[in-house]
């Protein structure tokens, strides 16, 4: 006997096995980003303990974006062409690999530049296909009403991680378990991530494959992200707010280090916490709880207000937080930095958000990768410019130009699309 079709039926099911997808790629890139932001600490730490360089601190976060510029494009193309769930596991797996390596090797002393700068670059790589590819697969695998609320949610894991990561960093460095406990706690995560993704099931049907050669299928995905033209504008924003922005991450483990050290009276039983690289960890961790707080309050109102809107407030926070960092010029600073990751958050969950519910789904890989592409091509450059430049100057300078630089391009998006950009109200399933 034939089943009935029931739509209403079919509508709860995909939206409780969205549930469940969601509830597992949440899990997993909580544990990923947690293990990030370990290193987000012990790896600058790890260089400058080579030779002190922040130009050296510079080249090893550009290799880690460069990958980016260099396969964006290219990786767009192949996951719309290819199972996206493999992908993603076997860019876990070899990121895993990396850092077991890593652990391995400071273990035994065996550990010096180039493999940290090689390292760099092949964890960047993986990172291109996992990151444009699970924004791809979320809207497969829950309904489109839940895509705000996941992306709220992973961006939050992201702040929160913060929040945890660079302490226990600090810790484990300032106590007996040093980098190779610090990388293996890297390794292990993005291995908790790829068991979390064996239990994700679509629940929309794959579009077909791509059949045309790789080259016409790059630049067909190109055309329709310029037909976009808030995506269009929101990336092109994105693009010089990483620019100026870029070296502000890479350079405040220096500025804490030597601009925010605590000279407070520190209690007997907190100086651990306090000591030399567990300060760095600790305003790291506060700066990210602040955060956390703040974006969870974003992201409530995700939901309501204008996606475009999200996008510039997030920016101006950005800038904003830095800036009130520095004329602190203090310990307590990690107050308005956390404000600043605030901004970064809001601006990812809006940015996402857009991509995944302009972009047609056939096209969806092409212009997630494609719109990345052109977003972070510009991290590497600010990077290597913005630390070289605090190399002969100094970090404050640096931070000075790029907090004003990001303000004034969210104050000048509110005209254009992107600042009236709103979404229709869709139903579940």
């Amino acid at each position: 006997m034939r089943a009935v079709h029931q739509p209403h039926l079919d509508g709860l099911r995909r939206s409780s096995r969205g549930a469940r997808n969601s509830r597992s790629i949440v899990l997993g890139q909580a544990a990923s980003l947690l293990g990030d932001y370990v290193a987000y600490l012990t790896l600058p730490l790890y260089v400058l303990s080579l030779n002190n360089s922040a130009t050296e601190l510079g080249f090893t976060a550009a290799l880690e974006t460069l990958p980016l510029l260099l396969f964006g494009l290219v990786a767009g193309a192949l996951l719309d062409r290819y199972s996206i769930k493999p992908i993603l596991i076997a860019a876990d797996l070899v990121r895993a690999g990396v850092f077991i390596v890593l652990a391995m090797g400071t273990a035994s002393g065996t550990v010096h530049l180039p493999l940290v700068l090689a390292s760099a670059f092949v964890v960047g790589t993986m990172s291109v296909f996992f990151d444009s590819g699970l924004q791809t697969l979320l809207p497969r695998a829950v309904p489109d009403s839940l895509l705000v609320g996941i992306n709220s949610r992973i961006a939050l894991s992201r702040t929160f991680a913060f929040t945890v990561g660079p302490a226990l960093g600090g810790i484990i460095i300032a106590t007996s378990g040093g980098f190779p406990l610090a990388f293996g706690v890297q390794a292990a995560t993005f291995l908790v991530s790829a068991l979390s993704l064996l239990s994700v099931r679509t629940i929309y049907p794959r579009v077909k494959g791509v059949t045309e050669a790789l080259l016409p299928s790059v630049l067909s995905g190109v055309k329709e992200l310029l037909r976009l033209r808030p995506l269009v504008v929101a990336t092109l924003a994105a693009s010089f707010a990483n620019l100026v922005f870029a070296p502000l991450e890479t350079l405040l483990v220096v500025y804490v280090r030597d601009y925010a050290p605590p000279t407070f009276a520190i209690p007997d039983a907190f100086t651990l916490l306090f000591k030399d690289q567990a300060a760095i960890g600790l305003f790291l961790g506060i700066q990210g709880l602040i955060g956390t707080l703040l974006l969870l309050a974003a992201s409530r109102l995700a939901a309501r207000a204008r996606i475009g809107h999200l996008f510039i407030g997030g920016l101006i926070l950005m800038g904003a937080g830095f800036g009130g960092m520095l004329m602190m010029g203090n310990f307590f600073g990690f107050i308005p930095a956390g404000f600043s990751l605030a901004g970064v958050g809001t601006v990812n969950i809006a940015f996402v958000t857009s991509r995944q519910r302009l972009s047609p789904p056939e096209y969806l890989g092409r212009i997630t990768a494609a719109s990345r592409t052109v977003a972070y091509a510009t991290l590497p450059l600010g990077t290597i410019i913005g630390t070289a430049v605090a190399q002969r100057v100094g970090v404050q300078p640096v931070y000075k130009i790029g907090a004003v630089a990001v303000i004034i391009v969210g104050l000048a998006l509110l005209p254009t699309t992107l600042g009236k950009l709103v979404f229709p109200r869709r139903s579940v399933g």
